[in-house]
């Protein structure tokens, strides 16, 4: 077992495009979601649960659920393009290091 640290540059800058590209694709796949739900909305409006206690509190449940569902879905795709963002960022700083250390190392 090796106490060193190596990452293969490439791999990981094909990994953190992958990551990102999976966030704004997720993301907008939940925004297309949300203005989906303008034909439920619509629905609703009907009141297909009844305008009784029990219907309304049906209904006023369901927006909530489904608004926060969308809303949750948006922030995990913004922490999937930030997991790809950070991976990103550490190759920079890991490669800076090696660089620097290898320029160390170089005999005068």
């Amino acid at each position: 077992m090796s106490n060193n640290l190596w990452l293969d540059a490439r791999g990981v800058a094909a990994g953190t495009a992958d990551l990102k590209a999976s966030g704004d694709d997720l993301k907008s796949k939940f925004t297309e979601l949300a203005a989906a739900t303008s034909r439920i909305n619509d629905l609703a409006a009907a009141k297909p649960a009844g305008t009784d206690e029990t219907g309304t509190e049906f209904d006023k449940t369901h927006q909530e659920l489904l608004a926060g569902f969308i809303e949750q879905g948006k922030q995990v795709a913004d922490v999937i393009k930030g997991l790809g963002l950070d991976a990103e960022q550490a190759l920079v700083f890991f490669t800076k290091t090696d660089l620097e250390s290898a320029d160390d190392l170089k005999l005068d």
